[in-house]
């Protein structure tokens, strides 16, 4: 499956009724957040939230500057319905254009003009760039991803 945006409507019958997922990442672990588990026959799983969904916005909020508990808490004061945005595919990896939508080329005169349209990077080059560069001589961890800010974090002990 390609990667794409999905939004997705979850609505519970009443405030004390759980919405049956957990989340995992935040802003304060340098981790996208994503979906860690989604419990069968709750609000979130009848709306099609799947685990491994990448969190894009909550309520039309992004949740990339934001902590695990801050996106938690804008999650419990939904009342009735959350509006999720999530990113789900085999092969999360934004292009440049995705990244960093607000850069462009400058004309002659200095002002931005229309960006030219980038090339498809075939798997052929992905697969050499995780071969020779940064992680590519370790085991991937199952938490990489390049979906929103670029961000490291290495624990050693």
């Amino acid at each position: 499956m390609v990667k794409k945006l999905i939004q997705m409507t979850i609505e519970r019958d009443n405030l004390q009724q759980k919405w049956g997922f957990s989340l995992q990442g935040g802003q304060e672990m340098s981790l996208t957040l994503k979906v860690a588990s989604v419990k069968k026959f709750t609000p979130a799983s009848i709306a099609g939230l799947e685990k491994m969904d990448y969190v894009y916005t909550v309520n039309g909020k992004e949740v990339f500057q934001l902590t695990q508990e801050e996106v938690a808490k804008e999650i419990k004061n939904s009342g009735k319905q959350i509006i999720l945005e999530v990113e789900r595919g085999e092969f999360i990896v934004p292009s440049f254009a995705e990244v960093w939508p607000e850069l462009g080329r400058k004309n002659e005169d200095g002002g931005m003009g229309k960006k030219k349209p980038m090339a498809k990077m075939s798997m052929e080059y992905i697969l050499e760039a995780m071969q020779h560069h940064g992680l590519g001589h370790m085991p991937q961890p199952d938490n990489f991803t390049t979906c929103g800010k670029l961000g490291i974090e290495v624990n050693q002990y």
